[in-house]
């Protein structure tokens, strides 16, 4: 497997790097940040399965810390860092270059930050590495859904590219077929904390994609209020200089005379003085011709003089109705003497008392200085945002901004008197995203960042739940080993002090016993042996032999006693141990005891009932000596056997262990 990813991502490394090469269409301007980085991921990863761990975490580190620091542009705060000052430093790097050229698309980004990280987690499932590729997954499709639908479902979200898309989608194919055999012990814990994840990462990267579109949505609305508001503005200016038109007009009607020549350059001189935008000012009198003009130049100086049929200038007619019919008229727009588009208004001057007409005002208005007046006077950004006067088709003025235009150009009419202009605002790139909510790409990582602790706290507990298992069932296993270790002591001790045919206890349980109670004199032991018990063996065998010491042993127990012992001494021969019994006391439990043995109903292979003989041993005072009280029992039994058999004897207080 770990060939294979080998040979996925050298092939990766060799198409990130010649392709381009080869067809360099492929790669824009805006997506060279995207294969730079492919190309050092490749590399990175080739390098991580060729070389191991330690010298691919050197390489791979910096490149995790470069794709960060990318991905914090897209989160940093307008007020902290702005968008222009980030595309002052792109300019000052290459020249003529902005942010969008030094960073890949935020999807294809997150991507690259999401392979980079699986490479440094390698192959540990507990560290995310499978949510890991399929928030990369994920994040790939989702680029290209974006790709399908189009640049109207969210204009400023930039897309990439399916060149580069394609080479991420082949690392990690890579990535998962190196890393997929390491999480076979943990598929349990996996799927329990995948699944939850992965939906959680849908909800985010959808939630993301809605966000995107609302904000785009929102924007797009706002720049369109903005500017036709501007251009609102703009014809609200324009009727209050028209109505400054017609105060001129009026202040010669006041006077009830027509104007004399310095009168007339007077006044106009500071209309034209407030008024950059008028070219002329010229009077009329009421026999059509031209009286007077300011400013005065080689051109207006040659029209003064000039009666209106003589010029037969286009909108001729216009004026004559000023004069005769007494009506405020205009032209449309026409080139003037000044090589420049204008208007040209006709304000008829009428008498305020004899209501007589005495001629017209004209007023030669360039939309170009109208049009820049204007400009410089409003309150936007000059620097960032293009705006064009247009006559339908035909530009008016004109003022371009660099940068990337943005993808919203908006139209407005302005209106100057019954003349329809047209105000085209479209500002660029860089403005647009400075005014751009960071939400989306705030949610989108917070949201992916949740999903990674999502996983590993599900991933952690069901660990730690089946750590808890193993050790409840090892501790359950340990539990029954320790009762059968137990058991098994209880019974080695029993055994230790029991005999295993009778269940007596034994030998060594019975000197114990008299060790331990040497101080409750007087102390009775009687030795009891079978009679003939070697016959059974032979006559009737070990089996008969056996059941005969068992069936002797239950009737001891059961005649000897509570604060007494009854063990079995060895072969047939059996011992009691009687605590704070006399002589006297002895005898008779023996007599009891021979008289059950007696009765049991134990034969001989003829017939004749099993018996035994007992010797019978006290212990009064002094220092106890267990080999002599046992001696004088065995002699005490002796006598018995050499008596008769069937009998006890109590063994003599003189008598002494032979040598």
């Amino acid at each position: 497997m770990i060939r294979t990813a080998l040979l996925l991502s050298l092939l990766a490394a060799v198409l990130a790097c010649v392709v381009p090469l080869a067809e360099p269409s492929l790669l824009a301007q805006e997506a060279h940040a995207s294969w730079a980085m492919l190309v050092a991921l490749a590399l990175c990863q080739l390098l991580w399965y060729w070389r191991g761990n330690r010298l691919a975490r050197v390489t791979t580190l910096p490149l995790a810390l470069i794709l960060g620091a990318m991905l914090t542009s897209y989160l940093m705060p307008e007020h902290w860092i702005s968008v222009a000052t980030f595309n002052n430093w792109a300019d000052h790097l290459v020249p003529g270059s902005d942010i969008d050229n030094w960073r890949p698309p935020l999807l294809e980004l997150a991507a690259l930050m999401t392979l980079t990280l699986g490479l440094l987690s390698r192959t540990r499932a507990n560290l995310g590495v499978p949510l890991l590729q399929v928030l990369a997954a994920l994040l790939l499709l989702a680029d290209t859904s974006l790709q399908v639908v189009g640049n109207d479902f969210a204009p400023l979200v930039r897309r990439g590219s399916f060149y580069t898309g394609s080479l991420l989608a082949l690392l990690l194919l890579a990535q998962f077929i190196g890393v997929v055999q390491g999480w076979r012990h943990t598929h349990q814990s996996l799927t329990r904390a995948l699944w939850p994840s992965a939906i959680l990462a849908v909800v985010t990267i959808a939630f993301w994609y809605q966000q995107s579109h609302l904000a785009d949505t929102k924007l797009h609305q706002s720049v369109d209020v903005r500017y036709e508001r501007m251009a609102e503005r703009l014809t609200t200016e324009i009727n209050a200089h028209v109505t400054a038109m017609r105060r001129f007009a009026d202040f010669w009607g006041i006077l009830d005379r027509p104007p004399e020549d310095e009168e007339w350059r007077a006044q106009a001189e500071r209309y034209y003085r407030d008024f950059r935008y008028f070219l002329n000012i010229a009077y009329i009198n009421e026999g059509g011709e031209i009286a007077y003009v300011y400013p005065r130049d080689p051109a207006n100086t040659s029209l003064i003089g000039m009666n209106i049929e003589e010029s037969q200038r286009p909108y001729s007619d216009r004026l004559a109705r000023a004069l005769k019919q007494r009506t405020e008229e205009q032209t449309g727009v026409l080139p003037l003497l000044q090589n420049v588009p204008g208007l040209i208004y006709y304000l008829p001057i009428n008498s305020h008392q004899g209501g007589n007409a005495l001629g017209v005002a004209v007023m030669v208005v360039g939309l170009p200085l109208l049009a820049d007046t204007l400009y410089h006077e409003g309150h936007f950004d000059r620097v960032r945002l293009y705006l064009g006067l247009l006559n339908g088709d035909a530009p008016l003025k004109e003022w371009h901004v660099s940068g990337t235009p943005g993808p919203w150009r908006v139209e407005s009419d302005v209106i100057f008197g019954h003349v329809t202009l047209t105000l085209v605002a479209q500002p660029n790139r860089e403005l647009l995203l400075s005014e751009r909510s960071r939400q989306p790409s705030v949610s989108l990582t917070m949201g992916l960042i949740l999903t990674y602790l999502l996983y590993l706290v599900l991933f952690g507990r069901h660990q730690m739940a089946l750590q808890h298992r193993s050790v409840h069932r090892s501790n359950e296993e340990l539990r029954r080993e320790v009762r059968k270790r137990t058991q098994l002591q209880s019974e080695i001790e029993w055994l230790a002090g029991h005999d295993e045919l009778t269940g007596a206890p034994n030998r060594r349980h019975f000197l114990r016993a008299v060790q331990e109670r040497a101080e409750q004199t007087p102390l009775t032991v009687l030795l009891c042996d079978i009679d003939h018990f070697k016959s059974i063996n032979d006559q009737l065998g070990h089996q008969a032999g056996d059941h005969t010491l068992v069936r002797l042993a239950s009737i001891g127990q059961q005649l000897t006693p509570s604060e007494g012992l009854f063990a079995r001494y060895g072969g047939e021969e059996f011992v009691v141990l009687l605590p704070r019994t006399n002589e006297h006391r002895g005898m008779a439990i023996a007599e009891r005891l021979r008289e059950g043995v007696l009765t049991s109903g134990l034969e001989h292979a003829d017939g004749r009932p099993v018996t035994i003989s007992i010797g019978v041993a006290v212990h009064s005072e002094g220092t106890l000596k267990v080999e002599e009280l046992l001696h004088k029992a065995d002699l005490a039994l002796y006598e018995a056997k050499h008596a008769g058999r069937n009998q006890a004897r109590l063994a003599s207080t003189d008598a002494m262990p032979d040598s």
